[in-house]
């Protein structure tokens, strides 16, 4: 079977593009408490908001029990301070992910 040119390349294109690496730095992990239901189904809905890029690594469940989010260095300077007037407990777990 002989190999086009084009599907060589393109072979070339996926193995490279496939080691790229994702980069974390200065992404903070933050650990929230939320105290309410209404917390509960805000933390919920954050990650269908496109304000905040959010990921959380332990999601919201129930009033009380820890939440841990990862958050972009542009997205937890307006986050973090929503959060506690909201009434949230929110302290930091990791202070550079990518470190």
């Amino acid at each position: 079977m002989r190999w086009s040119l084009v599907s060589i390349i393109g072979l070339f294109a996926v193995a490279a593009a496939s080691e790229e690496r994702v980069r974390y730095d200065g992404h903070k992990v933050f650990n929230v408490v939320p105290k309410t239901d209404v917390h509960i189904q805000f933390l919920n809905e954050l990650e269908e908001l496109t304000e905040f890029r959010v990921d959380f690594y332990i999601p919201a469940s129930v009033p009380g029990r820890r939440v841990h989010v990862r958050l972009a260095p542009k997205d937890y300077v307006k986050w973090v301070p929503y959060m506690e007037t909201l009434g949230m407990e929110v302290t930091v777990l990791v202070h550079n992910v990518q470190e």
